[in-house]
């Protein structure tokens, strides 16, 4: 039975719409007309509340659990059916509206199905007699808790997600889908035997990302031994001990592999799962694993403080890849940016990159291959853009403007987060300022900016206006002798006998109000210049 949709508060009029069509949005039976795709708001997700009851539509049969996780990769082969049994199930169906390709990202929390396993598919068409027939994507799994999936789907297409329960009458209360339509990540991918064949990969995603001073890398092998198995690496380790701009935020402890000289046998003895070394480094001996949870949670910052900054690219290298792992760029808010796979290679290496035009990802959720409880892939090498948006300026003329970090003349640059950055000119004598770069129309002694690049660049050069001020000043001296000097020829007219000295007086006031009148033009003039070089 299909449920609510609901979006996000600034998609109100789209709720309400997506609820007068609700009947629609399940295929009832077959032989009713396809329902209108909805399409997705941009950048937007939609969650999906449902529930599979006693006398819902029917499909024949389930796809085959192959343990895959599928992502926005190209794509790769689908599992057959299982078996034909009929199974109670719903269709949704969307469409991308945009007239590019898309990263389609389906989570699904199943954990209100009362502990019965459930199945989500995503299709290109669907068709309830052969639901193995234009499958797009799946989890790979069925589950009675979490799962997530992502497909690219071309522009403009249509697309459809199922719901079906595994086992024949089962059924579930409640399901729960977000489904979020994101932009496609450029990827860089490899995978091989060893660390040196895989050097080439991820030399080509460092160059990528510019110079040494343009990102982070983090190889684990700057852990000292006493912070290693058995122990769990502080989640900050890498802003703080090491201002990498990287945090661990959860679920999973963090743990970083033995060298074999502390307490533990070499890699991760303590967990005990392999009895000899068993992974293929990259860089050099440690690896880092998550532990008790298979996801590891990254979230960035400004390196070396607690300032939440996003970064424009993100790469890991897998140890050991089986086929569940994967990585979820994420938003400010928490919606995936995508869903990527790295290549499979048993006892090998692989190594996955994604990068955006601009600083966009705020966190990732990172995930080996979980099997039987543990964790058997672990991760070497993180290589990413530097965390934040870098700003410089250009100082010129008598001034300095600063910032928070940032004091020009002097320190020039610096690296911020996503609030807005107040620049403030602070002349050294009478000038104004001109604002240049991102601060271009700016008018005024203070540029506010809304930094969406990983590089920005500003400018102010400060023109003198003291020849300006001194003129005003002079000017205002000289009006007040001149005020002076009508009151006084005004005196003495008021105390004039005799016509020829009430006409000396008269004339003497006169020329007096006239030099007065000449002066205020000349100071209203000369302060219009002043403000005119003020700016």
């Amino acid at each position: 039975m299909f449920g609510v949709v609901a979006r996000p508060a600034r998609w109100v009029l789209l709720v309400v719409l997506a609820l007068c069509l609700l009947p629609l949005t399940a295929q009832q039976a077959s032989a009713q007309a396809a329902p209108a795709p909805a399409p997705l708001a941009p950048s937007d997700s939609i969650t999906i509340h449902g529930s599979l009851n006693a006398g819902d539509v029917q499909q024949a049969g389930r796809l085959t659990r192959d343990g895959h996780t599928h992502g926005c990769e190209a794509p790769t082969p689908m599992a057959p059916l299982e078996n034909a049994t009929p199974l109670r199930r719903d269709t949704h169906n969307l469409q991308n509206p945009y007239d590019t390709d898309r990263c389609i990202v389906v989570e699904a929390d199943l954990s209100g199905c009362a502990g019965n396993q459930t199945q989500v598919v995503a299709y290109s068409a669907f068709n309830p007699a052969n639901p193995a027939a234009g499958v797009a994507s799946a989890s790979g799994f069925s589950t009675i808790a979490t799962m997530r999936f992502g497909f690219r789907v071309a522009a403009g297409a249509s697309y459809a997600i199922g719901v079906n329960e595994v086992d024949a009458g089962s059924g579930c209360p409640l399901y729960k889908l977000k489904v979020t339509n994101a932009p496609m990540a450029s990827t860089t991918q490899g995978d091989g035997a060893n660390g040196f064949i895989l050097q080439a990969t991820v030399n080509a995603f460092r160059n990528q990302l510019g110079d040494a001073q343009a990102r982070q890398e983090i190889t684990w092998d700057d852990v000292p031994e006493a912070a290693a198995d058995p122990h769990v690496l502080p989640a900050d380790y890498y802003n703080t001990v090491q201002p990498r701009g990287l945090v661990f935020t959860g679920p999973a402890d963090i743990r970083v592999s033995s060298d074999g000289s502390g307490p533990t046998a070499e890699e991760f003895g303590d967990l005990g799962l392999f009895p000899d070394t068993h992974f293929q480094p990259f860089s050099f001996l440690r690896l880092m694993s998550p532990v008790d949870e298979p996801i590891a949670q990254v979230a960035f910052r400004v390196a070396g403080t607690n300032t939440p900054a996003p970064t424009s690219a993100f790469g890991a290298v897998f140890a050991d890849p089986g086929t569940a792992g994967f990585l979820i760029p994420r938003a400010a808010n928490g919606d995936p940016l995508g869903l990527y796979v790295p290549p499979a290679h048993d006892d090998g290496l692989s190594f996955y990159g994604l990068r955006f035009p601009a600083p966009v990802i705020h966190s990732m959720s990172v995930a080996g291959n979980w099997v039987n409880g543990v964790q058997a892939t672990a991760f070497d090498n993180f290589v990413y853009a530097d965390p934040g948006f870098r700003l410089g300026l250009a100082v010129s003329g008598p001034g300095r403007v600063t910032a928070p970090g940032l004091s020009c003349p002097g320190q020039c640059s610096a690296t911020f987060g996503s609030e807005p950055v107040t620049l403030k000119a602070d002349p050294s004598e009478t000038a104004g300022v001109r604002w240049n770069g991102a601060c271009a129309g700016t008018h005024g002694a203070t540029c506010v900016l809304s930094l969406s690049q990983s590089q920005t660049s500003a400018s102010a050069t400060f023109v003198s206006c003291v020849k300006q001020a001194t003129k005003v000043t002079k000017l205002k001296k000289k009006l007040k002798k001149l005020k002076k000097a009508v009151r006084k020829a005004t005196t003495r007219l008021g105390q004039a006998e005799g016509r020829a000295d009430v006409a000396d007086a008269r004339s003497d006031l006169i020329k007096a109000r006239k030099k007065l009148a000449k002066a205020k033009k000349k100071l209203k003039k000369a302060k219009q210049s002043l403000q005119v070089c003020l700016g």
